[in-house]
C-alpha cells in the first residue's frame, strides 16, 4: 500500500493541471482518510500544490466541492490553509449558498471552525436552512480501477496503463485506495 500511495502522490503532482474542482476535491478527501486512519502522513508539498490548483479551480466548485474540499484540510490537521484559496472558497460557497445541502453547510461550518477560519460576513445568512460520477466521464480503465480489491491491482493498473492515467483515473485510484481495508 505504501507503493501505491507513494505512486499516487507521483501520478496526482504529474496530472495536477489536469485536475478539476471535482478531482481535487475527491483526491484531498481520499488523502484526509487515509491521513485519518494513520495509513499516510500529510505530505505539506503536496497539499501545498493541492490548495493552489484549487485556488485555481475555485469558481468551478459546486456546494459538495467547496465543503468536501475544506473538510479534507480540517481533517489533515492543516490549521493555516493558502489565504487566497480561503477567500475563493468563501466567495464561491456565498455565491453558490443556495445549493448547499445541510450537511455541506455543516461540513463546511466544522472545517472552517477546526482551521480557525472566522466564516465572511453573511456567508452563513446566505446559506439555506434546508436542503456521483459526471457524465460522460466512465471508461474501461476507470472501472477497472473500481473493481480492484487490493493495493497490488491498482499498482498493476498503474504499471500497466501509466501513460494513459487521466485526472479522473487518479482520483478514481485515490479513493479506491483510501477504502481499503489498512
Amino acid at each position: 500500500e505504501v507503493e501505491v500511495i507513494r505512486l499516487l502522490q507521483v501520478l496526482t503532482r504529474a496530472k495536477m493541471q489536469e485536475l478539476g474542482a471535482r478531482e481535487l476535491a475527491n483526491v484531498a478527501f481520499s488523502m484526509a482518510m487515509l491521513y485519518g486512519s494513520g495509513r499516510m502522513g500529510v505530505d505539506d508539498e503536496l497539499v501545498g500544490e493541492l490548495q493552489a490548483r484549487a485556488r485555481e479551480t475555485a469558481g468551478d466548485s459546486n456546494s459538495q466541492e467547496v465543503s468536501m474540499l475544506m473538510l479534507a484540510l480540517a481533517k489533515m490537521g492543516i490549521k493555516n490553509p493558502d489565504a487566497g484559496l480561503v477567500e475563493a472558497m468563501q466567495a464561491r460557497a456565498t455565491t453558490t449558498a443556495g445549493d448547499f445541502k445541510p450537511q455541506e453547510v455543516a461540513n463546511l461550518l466544522q472545517a472552517f471552525s477546526t482551521m480557525g477560519i472566522t466564516p465572511e460576513a453573511g456567508l452563513v445568512e446566505a446559506m439555506p436552512a434546508r436542503g456521483g460520477p459526471r457524465e460522460g466521464e466512465g471508461s474501461t480503465l476507470t472501472m477497472e480501477i473500481t473493481r480492484c480489491t487490493g493495493a497490488r491491482g491498482i499498482l498493476g493498473l498503474v504499471q500497466q496503463h501509466g501513460q494513459s492515467f487521466n485526472a479522473i483515473h487518479v482520483s478514481a485510484a485515490w479513493g479506491k485506495v483510501a477504502k481499503m481495508p489498512g
